[in-house]
């Protein structure tokens, strides 16, 4: 637990850092920007070069306190921005401009993407200009810091996809890809014929990269994502299942290893009255004796929309989402 900062002086993390515009190499970008989790991605393999973040920031006029009273009416403060990132140790500062009066201040935040790695974090500072000789719990001397701002991260590392069970996942492009390009206006890919399988997720579907690793427990966007997840799984399941199944001959098991794990967690979610052991060689016996895998889809379909293995739960997902946009 982080220790708290007790200040001999007036103090606030009220200020608020808007960020207006971005640039790389000189063209805007604006598509990178996460407003709601404050979160710019640089993660892109193209987006290499200088960058230049245009910010702003309006002083509340509450913040008149944070100064002796004799200066309030042209308080003795600028704005800078600080750049920071650990895993590299590189750490810039910049001066914003004053506006049309001591309260409001813009600025540019420039950096070349080849002095961070990882993750770096952005913040707005007040800080004191000049000393004071009057003070009433105010901070006096120059260069004091007097209030700062929202943090704002910037990530050059892609975010980890969402976990799966028995496959690798992969953020493409799928128009630039030579086998996904045909799929360019999907969503996913799931390529079974990859050992373990791999799903393909599609970077050029807008902002799904953002919502799928939102952190989010709660609230439409924490929905949304939830009933995306659940969506994809249960496409996914279903044609592994019967791929698994395709590979079954006279009752016996197939030879690859995922495809044993997918009959097993199948068997014991059709016939969960059953032992594990049980259920897996009955799911054998019934491929065997119905050899027309179809067969199997109305009801793998129907139970895998609340398969607790692999915390499925599309009813009481999409009730949550319905209820968060509709109330």
């Amino acid at each position: 637990m982080a220790k708290k900062q007790f200040l001999p002086y007036k103090y606030s993390k009220s200020l608020d850092l808007s960020i207006n515009d971005i640039l790389l190499n000189g063209s805007p970008i604006p598509e990178i920007v996460d407003y709601e989790k404050n979160v710019i991605g640089l993660f892109d393999e193209d987006l290499e070069g200088e960058v230049k973040i245009k910010a702003s920031t309006v002083i509340p006029d509450s913040f008149a306190k944070l100064v002796p009273g004799d200066e309030r009416d042209h308080p003795n403060w600028e704005v800078v921005a600080k750049l920071d990132c650990v895993s590299t140790k590189y750490r810039d500062g910049f001066h914003l401009d004053r506006g049309s009066d001591e309260f409001n201040w813009h600025g540019e935040i420039t950096f070349h993407t080849d002095n961070l790695a990882n993750k770096a974090k952005v913040k707005l500072y007040l800080v004191r200009t000049h000393p004071s000789n009057s003070s009433n719990g105010e901070a006096k001397y120059a260069y004091t810091r007097l209030a700062e701002s929202n943090l704002w991260h910037l990530q050059l590392t892609e975010p980890k996809a969402p976990s799966g069970q028995y496959l690798d996942i992969e953020w493409r492009a799928f128009s630039e890809h030579e086998k996904l390009y045909k799929h360019k206006d999907s969503v996913y890919f799931i390529d079974i014929y990859n050992s373990p399988p791999k799903l393909f997720l599609n970077l050029e579907t807008n902002q799904l990269q953002q919502l799928l690793s939102s952190p989010h427990k709660s609230g439409s966007r924490a929905y949304m994502r939830d009933q995306i997840i659940d969506s994809i799984v249960i496409n996914i399941w279903t044609v592994m299942f019967m791929k698994a199944a395709e590979n079954c001959e006279n009752g016996e098991e197939p030879n690859i290893e995922w495809q044993q794990l997918i009959l097993k967690s199948i068997s014991q979610m059709l016939y969960n009255q059953l032992s594990a052991e049980d259920a897996y060689q009955k799911i054998l016996q019934e491929i065997d004796e119905k050899r027309n895998i179809a067969n199997f889809l109305p009801e793998i379909t129907a139970n895998l929309q609340s398969f607790n293995f692999a915390k499925v739960d599309l009813k009481g997902k999409l009730e949550k989402l319905i209820e968060s946009l509709y109330g």
